[in-house]
């Protein structure tokens, strides 16, 4: 469905004009017909459920002499352009509207009596549906009119009779139909069309539902593509309350005295089993407990240990500070060996063999009879 704004319509000459006691004139009126309505960019059908419907809505309507400026009447423009109204007689006779029109401002009075403005044009919003067909009458179409609004009811000369016809075409008022100076309504020039701020030049009538589709694909396009970035943004921010999430969940962690302990304890029995392999000269200060794994179990200090992963780092620690730590080999410890226990090779030391041949000397002695041998 496509939403028309604003049409100016001629629906033809007043009926009997009479004054009324007041100076005005009382002018019954006959303002729209069922049947196909043509325009410069095409053909449009105006059922009689249309204005069946839109009927009452004549009632009170502003009549104007010539249609305003602002194509509009409004609360801000009524006192200046009104110069009459329309009766509380809407009616539909058959396939025809009508209500009775009061003339009341002086100008007005005058140029309906003079016959220069007799002809009424009807200010409306309309629906269509762009959908082609043939009406009841035979006549082609190009789109429907599905429902109509009323502004107000203009007195005019001639419908459509000037060199600029502007025509809003939705709501938001930003779509305009300008038809050039010198064209009458024939159809025999180029007409531009502006839609959201972008200008289409049409020839035939139908290149106006082109026009006006390409805008609508434009105006998906731009939504579309703001879903987009809507979607970007979303995720960006839920990716944002992720990290936020972590954040805290670590700072939680961190400041938890519990947790504090034992990231202490553990330390602490990580640095205590790595000095039985280092030493307890090792400096272990500001390493991480995986390069103090590493230092423990590095065969060689250019060794790279860092594709192992932290599995293997851990388990070949535990593995490493479970052996025995290595004999010392330097002269004290030499010297301790000597002394107090057998060397590494397990033979014993010249002290120990000068003890072991006295007490067996000892104890030959102590098993020999007195007095000598025998």
């Amino acid at each position: 469905m496509i939403h028309m704004a604003l049409r100016l319509d001629a629906v033809g000459p007043l009926g009997r004009v009479e004054r009324t006691p007041a100076g005005g004139l009382r002018v019954p009126a006959t303002v729209a017909r069922e049947g196909v309505l043509s325009y410069p960019w095409g053909r449009e059908y105006v059922p009689r459920s249309t204005l069946e419907a839109s009927a009452p809505q004549l009632n009170g309507l502003p009549v104007t002499l010539s249609h305003p400026n602002e194509r509009r009447v409004d609360s801000h423009n009524w006192r200046r352009t009104s110069a009459g109204h329309a009766g509380e007689d809407a009616r539909l006779d058959g396939d025809t509207q009508g209500v009775t029109l009061y003339v009341q401002r002086e100008d007005a009075v005058a140029a309906v009596e003079a016959g220069t403005h007799r002809q009424l044009s009807m200010g409306y919003d309309a629906e269509l549906d762009p959908t082609p067909g043939v009406a009841p009458s035979g006549e082609r179409y190009d789109a429907i009119q599905t429902a109509r609004t009323y502004n107000h009811i203009a007195l005019v000369q001639q419908a459509r009779g000037g060199s600029t016809l502007a025509l809003r075409l939705d709501d938001a008022g930003d779509a305009t139909f300008e038809e050039p100076a010198g064209a009458g309504g024939s159809g025999d020039m180029k007409r531009k069309i502006r839609i959201d701020g972008v200008e289409y030049e049409i020839e035939a009538p139908e290149s106006f539902f082109q026009a006006h589709g390409i805008a609508e694909t434009r105006r998906a396009d731009e939504l579309k593509a703001e879903r987009a970035r809507a979607d970007v943004a979303e995720g960006e921010r839920d990716a944002l309350t992720g990290e936020r999430d972590q954040l805290k969940a670590r700072l939680d962690d961190a400041t938890d005295p519990a947790r504090l302990d034992e990231r202490v304890k553990a330390r602490s029995e990580l640095e205590a089993a790595a000095r039985k392999v280092l030493g307890d000269k090792a400096d272990l200060a500001g390493k991480t407990d995986r390069q103090v794994m590493e230092m423990s179990i590095r065969t060689d200090e250019k060794e790279d240990l860092s594709a192992r992963s932290d599995d293997y780092s851990r388990g070949a620690f535990e593995a490493r500070c479970a052996a025995p730590a290595p004999r010392r080999e330097d002269g004290l410890d030499r010297a301790r060996r000597a002394v107090a226990g057998p060397r590494q090779d397990d033979r014993p030391s010249p002290l120990q063999a000068a003890i072991s041949r006295l007490r067996q000397d000892q104890a030959e002695a102590a098993t020999r009879p007195l007095g000598g041998a025998r």
